[in-house]
């Protein structure tokens, strides 16, 4: 990843891992942090969310450009990784330390249970979502799989674009988006770059 996308994306708050991997504090860890309110996963799944880490292994590689996209789709750098990638364990490593890096301010908030920021910088769920598409990630079974051995539950959202990785995938929970009931608006909607 160039220098000016890896600006640009701290610009915004992510914290980049390795050469093609990052991080970002959820909305839903800074309300349930701040205000005690949590995300639908909470609800629906158990999931704590201070303690939800959401990354992606590939920030700025995907194969469309929906235009309903809210993440930085003008930064994308193309739709396959097609050079020599992070190892899982390493993206996996550092995506909790630079988790852990962006939580450190929260200790000083008077107004934020210190139950809860200690709490957070144990995360033990993945969101691989943040942006970008995670299969485009060659490993990213290998990925998944790593969370599980620090006993994280994974949630991994896609657009469904390398059928041949998601056949080897087994998070927690699987989102499949589904845009699109045709080719016309699959167009349309999904831009798609392949």
């Amino acid at each position: 990843m160039d220098e000016r996308v890896q600006n640009l994306l701290e610009k915004q708050g992510y914290r980049i891992v390795g050469s093609h991997s990052a991080v970002k504090i959820c909305h839903w860890t800074r309300e349930k942090l701040m205000r005690g309110r949590a995300c639908y996963k909470s609800k629906f799944y158990g999931i704590a969310s201070h303690r939800c880490l959401q990354m992606t292994p590939s920030v700025a590689w995907c194969q469309h450009r929906c235009v309903f996209c809210w993440r930085p789709i003008e930064h994308t750098l193309g739709s396959e990784m097609d050079f020599k990638v992070d190892e899982p364990s390493f993206i996996v490593e550092q995506a909790i330390e630079k988790q852990r890096s962006l939580l450190s301010g929260y200790g000083g908030e008077e107004k934020i249970e210190r139950k809860l920021v200690e709490e957070a910088h144990r995360p033990c769920h993945a969101a691989i979502s943040l942006a970008g598409e995670p299969t485009t990630y060659p490993y990213v079974d290998e990925l998944i799989n790593e969370f599980h051995k620090r006993s994280f539950t994974t949630f991994l959202v896609t657009n469904g674009q390398n059928p041949e990785r998601l056949e080897k995938v087994a998070p927690t929970q699987l989102y499949l988006s589904l845009i699109a009931y045709d080719r016309e608006l699959y167009k349309r909607i999904n831009a798609p770059q392949l």
